[in-house]
């Protein structure tokens, strides 16, 4: 007796049911896709932590001095919104430029001597960073061998 199994085909899932399943299969990668993006972009916006709002208001800089040992020096008015700020440490063109620790109470102007960390050129341009014992960064730009 021979068996009527062997030898016919047997239908697989129809082409309606086959096209379902893939756009069920790509909607359920688009959102785990999603979900995973968002989760991503949330974590890394949202811990930034407590927002500083220190301003610093450069009046002037003297940066006329040059060669050996040469500094610049600043005047900062601090405009709040605490009632003093401090300033722990400075920096030239990311460099470290020696600072006594400072605090500037709102609306005074306190000058500020930076030693700088090497010889600079007249006439270029230079970012001084100041930061705030909580972390605050405020950048001025100075040009070299001028008074401003």
């Amino acid at each position: 007796m021979p068996n009527k199994g062997v030898g016919k085909r047997r239908k697989a899932v129809s082409p309606v049911i086959a096209t379902l399943l893939l756009i069920a299969i790509a909607v359920a990668v688009a959102i785990i896709a999603y979900s995973w993006v968002t989760g991503l972009a949330g974590g890394l916006m949202g811990g930034g932590g407590q927002q500083v709002t220190h301003q610093l208001v450069l009046e002037a800089y003297d940066h006329r001095q040059t060669g050996a040992n040469q500094s610049i020096t600043i005047s900062v008015r601090y405009v709040g919104p605490a009632s003093s700020v401090t300033i722990s440490k400075a920096y030239y063109d990311g460099h470290d430029a020696s600072l006594t620790q400072t605090t500037i109470n709102i609306g005074t102007s306190q000058p500020l001597t930076l030693t700088l960390p090497s010889n600079v050129a007249r006439g270029t341009s230079h970012v001084i960073t100041l930061v705030t014992s909580d972390g605050a960064k405020i950048q001025f730009s100075v040009i070299a061998g001028r008074t401003g």
